[in-house]
């Protein structure tokens, strides 16, 4: 039941839980073929709690090393950033001084704009998806997480949506804003703060 409750991210409620495992029950199969399966069964359970653990571990290790570097950097300060997400940004980003320019990090990210040119013509469409893929997926966590909690973002990501940009396109537009403020605190070594 708890399996069920946790792989399912608690979509599956106990009656419907129970009501499977008895058509589990009264399906038709020989007993060996059921015994292979209820073993299958139970081996992946086996690797995924195996797999559970050592993501914990590896996250545990990933916040040790982060608590020795946080005092030197701002990315934990941006609201929407866990101290996980801050630890792999800045393993992904490295110096922010090697940055001129946020849009330096927008391209590495691969954020910025897919241009697609045939003669005179130029077609700009989505994201071109090029640079870090973990960058790329960690800062789209952040911006589901800071438009809850940051204002900023919360704002910018509505008037996007007001404009009738797509879902989508003003996730991406929100993460180009997270990587600006991510390119600013860092620079200036100052925590972020709301502007008023």
């Amino acid at each position: 039941m708890s399996f069920m409750k946790k792989t399912s991210r608690n979509h599956y409620s106990p009656e419907k839980t129970r009501k499977l495992l008895e058509m589990a029950k009264d399906s038709i199969s020989p007993d060996f073929i059921e015994e292979a399966l209820l073993f299958e069964v139970k081996s992946l359970l086996n690797v995924i709690e195996y797999m559970e653990s050592q993501i914990k571990e590896v996250e545990t290790r990933i916040l040790a090393a982060w608590e020795t570097l946080k005092d030197k950097h701002y990315l934990q300060t941006i609201p929407g950033i866990s101290d996980l997400m801050a630890a792999m940004i800045w393993a992904e980003l490295g110096d922010v001084e090697n940055f001129q320019h946020p849009d330096q990090i927008v391209a590495f990210a691969g954020y910025d704009p897919k241009v697609k040119k045939s003669g005179n013509k130029e077609v700009i469409s989505g994201p071109n998806k090029r640079g870090s893929r973990l960058l790329r997926w960690v800062l789209g966590r952040a911006v589901v997480q800071a438009k809850m909690h940051n204002p900023v973002i919360k704002q910018y990501f509505m008037k996007k949506i007001s404009e009738g940009k797509h879902y989508n396109t003003a996730l991406c537009a929100a993460a180009k804003k997270m990587i600006r403020i991510i390119w600013s605190v860092e620079k200036n070594k100052k925590p972020f703060q709301v502007p008023t």
